[in-house]
This record gives C-alpha cells, sequence and structure tokens, in this order.
C-alpha cells in the first residue's frame, strides 16, 4: 500500500501571476513593480500551484511585499529544499 500519485499540471504564467495578485491583493504592500515580481515569484516557484498557494500565505502572514518574499526565498531556498523527516512523509523529497 503505497501513497497515491496524482500527475497535475503546472499553471501557465499568466495564471500563476494573476493568482499571485489576487490571492495577495489584501494582504501585501503593494509596489510599482508588483506585476513583475509576482511573475518572478512564479517562476522561481515552478508555476506550482501548491507552491504558490503557500508563497501567498506567507506574504498575507507577514504583511510583506513580492520583494520581500523574494528575498526570504533566496536567502532560506537551500535550507528548505534541503529538508527532508523520512519519519513524516514517505515522500523522498521536502518539496516537489
Amino acid at each position: 500500500m503505497g501513497v497515491p500519485l496524482f500527475n497535475l499540471g503546472l499553471l501557465d504564467e499568466q495564471s500563476a501571476v494573476a493568482y499571485l495578485l489576487e490571492k495577495t491583493k489584501d494582504g501585501r504592500q503593494p509596489a510599482e513593480d508588483d506585476n513583475l515580481r509576482a511573475r518572478a515569484i512564479a517562476h522561481d516557484l515552478g508555476y506550482l500551484a501548491l507552491a504558490l498557494e503557500q508563497a501567498a500565505a506567507y506574504i498575507n502572514a507577514l504583511h510583506s511585499s513580492f520583494a520581500e518574499y523574494q528575498q526570504h526565498w533566496a536567502n532560506m531556498r537551500d535550507r528548505i529544499l534541503e529538508f527532508h523527516d523520512a519519519m513524516d512523509t514517505p515522500y523522498p523529497f521536502s518539496v516537489a
């Protein structure tokens, strides 16, 4: 008995950017370059819906800007990707 696998597609760039902008519109610190930064974040996160949802939640929870999120992700990316506890999940990676 294993974990069922589901093949989920990626969001296209336009949908990913629109999602980030809409999902964070009431929680983020707005800036003139929000569209450009949302596009960069979507690219950095591979257009993965769950990753975009988590980014939006982080931005909203801290009322941060896209620029602040980008800096945090740049500083923590390697640490986040390296984390994995086999006792928590049989999935072999920390994130997709």
